[in-house]
């Protein structure tokens, strides 16, 4: 199976294009984009989203997430993944930390 990624609002818009740049079969969705939900949506519900459609959710929001994540597998949701970026690195690194753990992904499975 390969990782699917869904970009919350509050990734940059650069990341999504320099993974789809770096690697093309890597699926890299962002919150707003045709087929998901609108970019104000709650965190609940792009919860529900993840384990619907199966993406992996990338995250910078430290502020509520964590505890929305916490409330929902506490109701017994699950999610694929989430990976909360690194606010230390730089655009490069996070591009490349994301290909690598997709490609990961890939080859094991």
């Amino acid at each position: 199976m390969t990782l699917r990624y869904l970009l919350d609002a509050h990734v940059e818009r650069a990341l999504a294009f320099g993974l789809r740049r770096r690697e093309q079969e890597v699926t890299v969705w962002r919150l707003g984009d045709p087929g998901t939900l609108p970019l104000d949506a709650s965190d609940p519900a792009t919860l529900r989203w993840c384990a619907a459609h199966d993406f992996v959710l990338v995250t910078g929001n430290r502020r509520t997430m964590p505890q929305h994540l916490a409330d929902h597998l506490d109701q017994g949701g699950h999610v694929p993944g989430i990976l909360m970026l690194n606010p230390k690195m730089s655009l490069g690194e996070t591009i490349d930390n994301l290909f690598d753990a997709a490609t990961v992904n890939v080859h094991a499975g």
